[in-house]
């Protein structure tokens, strides 16, 4: 059974204590409301929503978190709220690798999953704007879980990433 522990909002996260806004476990038991969870560092979380998505077998349930020592925002200020809001058809990314391990692997704004081969980026000089670099990795296939109601995501894609040979750079002559 796989968790996404996700922070509702990444202003509350403590980049200097190595926190994440994410976390992918395996566990035999899904959580529950209430529950308490590291992000990264000794700080508890506190599960305040549960959501679950699910294929025709299996489900993944996303539980959402805020600090345990502070007083929960009102959803509407939630940060799953806002991307909904201004992106209908956001959907999360997981990465499946052949050793068991999973990973979170993002979002696409369009509800898309990833496909193919997998792209790293490398810094620009322009601020925002990366290099595509392309990864010793490639999406084999997809899952896709479907959320029980009007939850913070269109879907959850399980990628099945597999290893690849890298391109080879042409010579010049």
């Amino acid at each position: 059974m796989i968790t996404v522990y996700e922070v509702i909002a990444d202003s509350h996260i403590d980049h200097e204590s190595s926190e994440n806004s994410q976390q992918v476990v395996r566990a035999d038991t899904v959580p529950r409301l209430g529950d308490m969870v590291c992000m990264g560092s000794a700080r508890q979380w506190q599960v305040v929503e549960l959501q679950t998505y699910s294929n025709a077998s299996q489900s993944i349930t996303l539980a959402l978190v805020h600090p345990a020592a502070e007083p929960v925002p009102d959803r509407s200020d939630w940060d799953q709220t806002k991307w909904r809001d201004d992106y209908p058809s956001i959907s999360l990314n997981l990465k499946l690798m052949p050793n068991g391990d999973v990973q979170y692997y993002g979002s696409n704004m369009e509800g898309n999953p990833p496909m193919g081969r997998l792209y790293g980026g490398e810094p620009t000089e322009h601020p925002t704007l990366l290099n595509p670099v392309p990864l010793a990795w490639m999406i084999d296939a997809v899952e896709t879980y479907r959320p029980s109601g009007n939850h913070s995501y269109t879907a959850i894609h399980a990628c099945y990433a597999l290893p690849c040979a890298l391109p080879t750079l042409a010579e010049v002559a």
